[in-house]
């Protein structure tokens, strides 16, 4: 690609990242959208993970001549500070939606045409010990995860995004365009949104 236009688009850059959205240049002539993850919901992830790897962690200066106990600790505290190192790659990502195109930029760049897309899943996990299914309006007692396939890459998008039902009606849009392959349980999650794939094809899983 020609310098003068990685030049003209160098204007185009992420809010939280700074890095320059690449994939722009591939999707001229067309309105882009960004959807971020909120600071708020971030903020109490870091304090989370902070907190509960300190705690677990602290232990190990006298826990080391019980190396069972080390092992645990050290383990649990590994856990925390891998979603904290999770919290802060949403931190640095936003996703980005154009008419041809879906993908994320900032700690991590994926592009996927639409029509490269070829399955979706959409997963809901819950919080409460009454696992029941989700409904419309229920969304504080768990969280959505949603992945995109195709041509060998997955995008991950969390349901603490924001507008994350508006994003997700733009997958839905697509898979009527596209033969994009849902399971019946990502369907009712759709569903559970308000959002109702009919035409995507079905994997029969």
């Amino acid at each position: 690609m020609a310098v003068q236009t990685i030049k003209q688009t160098s204007s185009h850059r992420i809010r939280d990242g700074g890095a320059i959205n690449l994939y722009l240049q591939a999707c001229k002539n067309m309105s882009e959208q960004y959807f971020h993850y909120p600071r708020k919901a971030l903020f109490k992830d870091y304090l989370q993970s902070f907190a509960g790897a300190a705690i677990f962690s602290s232990p190990l200066i006298v826990a080391w001549s019980n190396p069972y106990v080390a092992v645990i600790l050290g383990a649990i505290a590994i856990m925390f500070l891998s979603f904290g190192f999770s919290t802060w790659r949403r931190h640095r990502t936003s996703i980005v939606v154009t008419d041809e195109a879906i993908g994320s930029v900032g700690a991590k760049v994926v592009r996927m045409a639409w029509e490269q897309i070829d399955q979706v899943d959409l997963r809901y996990f819950s919080t409460r010990r009454e696992r029941g299914r989700l409904t419309l309006g229920d969304e504080k007692g768990g969280w959505m995860e949603m992945k995109l396939h195709g041509e060998g890459k997955v995008l991950r998008i969390d349901s603490s995004l924001e507008n994350f039902q508006k994003l997700a009606g733009y997958v839905v849009e697509a898979s009527e365009r596209f033969p994009i392959k849902m399971t019946p349980v990502s369907k009712e999650n759709f569903a559970a949104l308000g959002l109702a794939p009919d035409n995507s094809c079905s994997d029969g899983t």
